[in-house]
């Protein structure tokens, strides 16, 4: 009934009921740590395609970012593509030159009625004459006409006041709606004394702020050079103002 444990001098017996009792233990002992180990190979199990899920859920998310990502990029080229097509076919088709109002009035052809003054017949003072022109609707073509026109000279029984060889050679407007009449050397040739060159000077500068609202006061040079007098009386040397007190 007994059974040896060791060999070893000191070695004790046991008895086989508790030796018995021993085995039957360390089986339940196996067994529970057994049964441990699954329970802990199960976790890792289930934590390993958990894991997996989790992996596979990530991998599809990334997926569905990417194509997104690559939509939205594809969008944005085609976008792209589409302004620069329209800024091409922008940049190819010339826009037509804007043309001033001014310009467009200018060539249009009227008739317009304007004051001629001239002296009358006895020299003493400024008559109108009433004149019909074809001009254009522009205050430097209407000027050059009415001083193309006093220089021809009247139509009706008035006396000239410019010298018929008398060229303008330029005429211009400054501010503040000044005009400068510029004249050759042959307008001296104006009969002599101080009634004669005033009414010569004034017949210009009436004439033309009369009937051109943009001008108001008139500046005479001769030859290109400003001019104290054009016959030694009257100062021409600044801008004039109309006087209609010379008017009858």
């Amino acid at each position: 009934n007994f059974a040896v444990l060791s060999r070893h001098p000191s070695a004790r017996t046991v008895p086989i009921a508790s030796q018995s009792r021993c085995a039957s233990d360390c089986h339940d002992g196996s067994a529970a740590s057994l049964s441990v180990s699954l329970r802990a190979q199960e976790g890792k199990t289930a934590h390993f395609f958990h894991r997996k899920d989790l992996y596979s859920d990530m991998t599809e998310n990334g997926k569905g970012q990417t194509r997104v990502f690559m939509a939205a990029a594809a969008a944005t080229l085609v976008v792209v593509a589409i302004v620069s097509l329209l800024m091409k076919s922008d940049a190819a088709i010339p826009e037509a030159p804007a043309i001033p109002v001014s310009t467009l009035a200018s060539n249009r052809i009227e008739e317009e009625s304007i004051f001629l003054y001239f002296t009358d017949q006895g020299g003493r003072f400024l008559t109108s004459e009433d004149r019909t022109i074809s001009t254009a609707k522009d205050p430097w073509q209407l000027s050059r006409k009415i001083i193309h026109s006093l220089i021809e000279g009247p139509e009706s029984g008035h006396t000239r006041t410019l010298p018929p060889t008398t060229r303008l050679r330029a005429i211009y407007m400054t501010d503040p709606k000044v005009a400068v009449v510029d004249f050759s050397q042959e307008v001296r040739g104006i009969p002599q004394g101080t009634s004669a060159e005033c009414l010569a000077i004034y017949s210009v500068v009436n004439s033309l702020a009369v009937n051109i609202p943009e001008i108001d006061a008139v500046h005479i040079l001769i030859e290109g050079n400003p001019a104290e007098t054009l016959s030694g009386h009257i100062d021409i040397s600044e801008p004039l103002k109309p006087d209609m007190h010379l008017v009858r």
